[in-house]
């Protein structure tokens, strides 16, 4: 679904555009230390001999909770810049693409969707004690966004994921493009940021016009193949080891409705997803 008009001028030749993408995640909560792993070291050439032609590199940087308004770097679960940076270089020499995904982790278990707070300074707030809860919270996630970017930059990165699934932080507008103008400024190639279904049909007051201000789109977006009651087997199903497997011709007719929600999205906001 790549309509070619839409890719911005200064990427028309980047692989991310021109080539197929044969992509996969990797690293989902890997915690620090873990690339350095002979594990981990081993993978880049596996997924090359499969066929993967880019690769979404998870790191993470944390949160205390929810209501915090600070991000950092954690010992224990964001990985040091150098096991990066080796990773990187382990995957071009492989021949992967990358994209890097700084991954917003919060210690007490919640989603990241869930970070929301009140109206800097607005009348939801006592008299007396009113704070600036988004100034806060986006001047420290810029520090985490600049890090992550120039470690993108300085590896040849070929793309760069700003944030994923920040559901409740949509919302606001000029901070998320004051976010966007902050990585430009340490990284040069193309930036995106991973957005949900909710982030279309749920939000109500959200825009979204910061949108405009990034390269291309990413969609979280998990749909079934094949409705669950089917007359096919979905898995190897121990109650019904008879079924046959979802033929691709039906879950090619099964996924339409939802390939005109990805095509609806493309549409209203001309940008390359």
């Amino acid at each position: 679904m790549l309509n070619k008009n839409m890719i911005p001028e200064k990427f028309k030749n980047h692989p991310l555009f021109t080539q197929p993408v044969v992509g996969m995640n990797y690293g989902f909560m890997a915690k620090r230390g873990y690339y350095n792993t002979e594990y981990a070291k081993k993978q880049p050439k596996l997924m090359a001999d499969m066929g993967i032609n880019w690769v979404t590199l998870n790191a993470n940087f944390c949160m205390e909770h929810l209501a915090s308004t600070r991000c950092f770097l954690d010992f224990e679960y964001s990985s040091t810049e150098t096991e990066l940076i080796e990773m990187a270089k382990r995957m071009h020499d492989a021949g992967i693409n990358i994209m890097l995904k700084p991954c917003m982790t919060l210690l007490d278990g919640t989603w990241m969707g869930r970070v929301r707070f009140p109206a800097d300074c607005d009348a939801t707030q006592i008299n007396g004690v009113r704070l600036e809860y988004w100034k806060k919270w986006f001047d420290s996630f810029k520090k985490c966004t600049s890090y992550f970017a120039e470690i993108a930059e300085k590896c040849g990165i070929e793309s760069y994921l700003i944030g994923a699934e920040y559901f409740g932080t949509e919302e606001q507008n000029e901070g998320w493009i004051d976010a966007i103008k902050e990585a430009r400024n340490y990284y040069s190639g193309p930036i995106s940021y991973e957005f949900t279904p909710s982030s279309i049909t749920v939000q109500t007051t959200a825009s979204l016009d910061w949108f405009n201000y990034l390269d291309f789109l990413c969609l979280s977006f998990y749909p079934p193949a094949q409705a669950p009651n089917s007359t096919y087997s979905l898995t190897a199903n121990p109650d019904a080891p008879n079924l046959p497997p979802v033929p691709l011709e039906s879950m090619m007719e099964y996924l339409k409705p939802e390939a005109e929600f990805v095509k609806n999205i493309i549409n209203r906001f001309n940008k390359p997803l």
